[in-house]
């Protein structure tokens, strides 16, 4: 992110309140400046008046504008800033906006709406070469890497539950894509090192989540060239930490697709306790329910779930049901971005377990123990 953006102020604009709380949760996750909102077009006008000469992305709710001639308002202003319009389905856009600076986000607002507006300058990431010799720098700095962690809640009683742990990488200060880092950590054959980095910062903040769970996202690439298994084995002595309180996700090909070496490595690490969990499953829910018994918990991400209007629907109770009892597997829903995708995965099923960033952006360690007491 440029230092331009960083001197810039935002300001939102919307007067239904949950939209608005929405929209600023996932701001404030992406964004490091000041952060204004209102309610009103009065009190927008009010704002944007008083700060003529500072750089301000005016983020707006169309429908809140309907009695407005909006190009004029705006040309009234002398506006010159960026402007993200916030629109219902059936909102009609004006014939004439007097700026070059326009983003259309559908209602609602979603995390991934925003990323590209507020992610490293394209310049500034093509001078960023993701080489061996980068990569190598990158994993000796203990800035460049850091953990966040995102609750996961009880659908029953909104309670927390626990915790997945997330990586993070930056460079001078910019967040860079962690599935691209990730991708080129495991093409140079750098996994065993920054396996080793990641499990001994996890190892110094483990013992926090006893009273909890955890869950670990894991990546079955390279495993001939480094051993797993020990770097797990490790940890658990270090932190005194019961293996049954963590989580580990791997992918559906992981456990069905994988080469004998491969589950012989997941068998291994479920018999020294860990739960196993089948991470961002797509397929038929009615294929899982011949899962091996090795197989604790499926994810579902509800950002996949479509319908073809492009609604996000939920999956059919009746595939949900014996995952969740006949065969004793937790089913946890994640992605959840929206107060609609929340409200019906909590009514759909008591049993499982809610994940997204409307629930709960990701926070660093400091943050935990606060969401923990929740």
């Amino acid at each position: 992110m440029s230092d331009v953006q960083f001197n810039q102020t935002i300001l939102v604009c919307d007067s239904n309140e949950i939209s608005r709380a929405n929209t600023v949760k996932c701001l404030t996750y992406l964004w490091s400046g000041p952060i204004e909102q209102c309610i009103s077009p009065a009190a927008a006008q009010a704002f944007l008046s008083q700060n003529k000469n500072k750089q301000t992305i005016f983020i707006a709710a169309l429908a809140d504008f309907i009695d407005v001639k909006f190009s004029s308002w705006l040309l009234d202003l002398s506006f010159k800033g960026q402007l993200i319009l916030l629109l219902n389905a059936d909102d009609t856009l004006p014939k004439f906006l007097p700026l070059d600076q326009i983003t259309l986000v559908h209602k609602p607002a979603k995390l991934h709406d925003f990323q590209k507006i507020f992610c490293i300058d394209k310049n500034e990431l093509d001078a960023i070469k993701l080489d061996k010799a980068f990569l190598t720098q990158l994993l000796s700095r203990r800035d460049a890497l850091s953990i966040e962690f995102q609750a996961q809640y009880l659908a029953r009683s909104e309670k927390v539950w626990g915790f997945e742990c997330l990586t993070r990488f930056q460079y001078q200060g910019q967040k860079l894509d962690t599935l691209e880092v990730i991708k080129a950590i495991e093409f140079f054959g750098l996994m065993d090192k920054f396996s080793t980095i990641f499990f001994k910062r996890l190892s110094e903040v483990l013992p926090a989540f006893r009273n909890t769970r955890i869950s670990l996202n894991l990546s079955l690439y390279d495993i001939e060239k480094y051993d797993l298994l020990n770097l797990m084995s490790v940890m658990l002595q270090q932190t005194n930490m019961p293996a049954n309180k963590i989580t580990l996700e791997f992918s559906y090909d992981a456990y069905f697709h994988s080469s004998a070496q491969a589950i012989t490595l997941l068998c291994q690490l479920k018999a020294l306790g860990f739960d196993m969990s089948i991470d961002g499953y797509k397929g038929d829910l009615a294929e899982l329910t011949r899962l091996p018994l090795m197989i604790d918990e499926v994810k579902l991400s509800l950002s996949n779930q479509k319908n073809h209007k492009s609604v996000y629907i939920l999956p059919d109770i009746k595939d949900i049901v014996p995952l969740s009892h006949n065969v004793g597997t937790r089913v946890v829903f994640a992605e959840i971005e929206q107060y609609q995708q929340f409200k019906k995965a909590q009514k759909f099923s008591t049993d499982a377990i809610l994940q997204g960033y409307y629930l709960a952006p990701p926070v660093g360690f400091s943050e935990l123990a606060s969401l923990q007491l929740a």
